[in-house]
């Protein structure tokens, strides 16, 4: 198995940029709301940190083997491959994210505009309403 260079990372991270800019800009209306989903990518991240820090500590403690108290070698083997489908996954999340900020950034005039011409009533449970300082009460139109 061999090491992903860091080229290919950025690479990924480029296309997933763009890709994030034009389908936002293409298809904004339709999109489905993001909700948790990105949760999952930090529980992912927390279990490749401990896998590492579990398969280094095993490496330098030769501790490697097929001994009940050893950690298995296709173990290792597995939580290598987890990593490299992990820093992919990562950086394509950070294109992905990238592109997004700069969306919406280059129009944060426009949205600060819709936002205030929107009869939209935030929920009470929102924490947006709180970030944009809009109140439910006084949102409501008859």
């Amino acid at each position: 198995m061999s090491k992903i260079s860091k080229i290919t990372l950025v690479l990924i991270a480029v296309v997933a940029a763009v890709a994030a800019y034009v389908l936002t800009g293409t298809f904004l209306g339709s999109f489905p709301p993001v909700g948790f989903g990105w949760v999952t990518l930090v529980v992912i991240a927390v279990i490749d940190v401990l896998l590492a820090l579990r398969v280094r500590n095993a490496i330098s403690d030769n501790s490697v083997g097929q001994d009940r108290s050893q950690m298995h070698p296709l173990t290792i083997a597995r939580s290598a491959a987890l990593g490299q489908s992990s820093a992919i996954l990562g950086a394509a999340a950070t294109g992905v994210g990238a592109g997004l900020s700069l969306f919406f950034a280059l129009r944060l005039g426009d949205l600060a505009v819709a936002g205030r011409n929107s009869r939209h009533r935030w929920p009470s449970w929102c924490p947006a309403r709180c970030w944009w300082g809009r109140d439910c009460s006084s949102s409501r139109r008859a």
